[in-house]
């Protein structure tokens, strides 16, 4: 991506300590009104950074270098978790978490890092995990704006003041929701498989109401403890029709400003949902593990009814949609320990 040069008075290496490879506040006064989880606070941390004071304070100031920045108020509207891109090659964890500590506590992270267990970030970018929302809030502000991206400067042996990218996940657009939202069906929810992370709930409403009509919800998968999208989204359509039309059409090809990619869509199994024939009672009451998406069904099946309705003349050639048990781990970026 070729980004202009910005003309620009700040400097990277300022940030840098050449002593300290942790920026810590000096002090910090929190309005208790602030929707703040304090309960990151681990060992390594001074809790005596956290003032009882009820009276709030709307600066926060750091250490080296000694730089006065707003502490925003209110509810906080990104994510913990901050995707930079378009690092150095040669840049290291240390490096990269020096230049952004000075927002707040925070940890550097890029996929399969623990198995690699390589200092470099091998495809050019990294996620930094803060500790705390409102260092989200005081790095979105200091970064410099350019069309509808967000880029930072950072340095190290081979480049100097390098452009880097930082995409924040901005919480509002985990959900989209159309003016006929509170009467929509569940039935009618896909699952949508594969949806790379820029990608926000409106922009999938959009691209998929194009494809096969009107769409009522979608909500972007997030991870419960981070709320950074997880790769996945849910789209509830208007009418069956369209919801018959995406599932039987199993892909579409996302095509956004800095996206293009295919997207596997299929039913979404609603939790508990069991056999739309003998409601459970064939399976023991466990949900239903099949969908048949063909027109003439349209219905949720246990292991017996799906042989016992799908043996008939005519119905041989339906497809099934089967759900996934399998148990998937879960990520823990962002869990602190008492030893990190």
């Amino acid at each position: 991506m070729k980004m202009t040069n910005l003309e620009s008075d700040f400097d990277p290496e300022s940030h840098i300590s050449n002593n300290d490879s942790f920026y810590h506040f000096d002090s910090i006064s929190i309005d208790s009104s602030l929707n703040s989880d304090f309960s990151f606070l681990s060992n390594e941390t001074d809790t005596s950074l956290v003032s009882t004071q009820t009276t709030p304070l709307k600066k926060i100031t750091c250490q080296m270098p000694s730089v006065s920045l707003t502490l925003p108020t209110g509810t906080y509207s990104y994510s913990r978790k901050v995707f930079v891109g378009g690092l150095p090659p040669d840049i290291d964890e240390i490096t990269i978490r020096d230049y952004f500590c000075k927002f707040g506590t925070l940890k550097v992270d890029w996929p399969h890092k623990s198995e690699s267990r390589c200092l470099l970030p091998p495809k050019g970018y990294a996620f930094l995990i803060f500790k705390h929302e409102f260092a989200v809030e005081l790095l979105v502000s200091a970064c410099v704006n350019q069309g509808d991206k967000l880029f930072y400067f950072v340095s190290s042996l081979t480049c100097k003041n390098k452009q880097v990218q930082i995409r924040p996940w901005a919480i509002s657009d985990s959900i989209y929701t159309a003016e006929d939202y509170k009467s929509m069906n569940p039935r009618m929810t896909v699952f949508v498989g594969g949806v790379p992370r820029p990608v926000r709930a409106a922009e999938l409403a959009s691209v998929l109401k194009s494809q096969f009509g009107n769409v009522s919800y979608a909500s972007i998968d997030v991870d419960p403890l981070l709320q950074y999208p997880k790769g996945s989204a849910r789209v509830t359509f208007s009418t069956m029709d369209s919801f018959v039309r995406a599932v039987n059409a199993r892909f579409v090809n996302l095509t956004l400003s800095d996206v293009d990619k295919v997207v596997e869509i299929k039913p979404y199994f609603l939790d508990g949902q069991v056999c739309d024939i003998c409601n459970g009672f064939n399976s023991g009451g466990k949900p239903a593990m099949f969908y048949c998406s063909d027109n003439e069904c349209l219905k949720y099946l246990c292991e017996n009814c799906w042989t016992a309705e799908h043996s008939s003349c005519g119905k041989q050639h339906h497809y099934p949609i089967v759900k996934e048990t399998a148990d998937k781990k879960h990520e823990k970026w962002g869990q602190w320990s008492q030893n990190d």
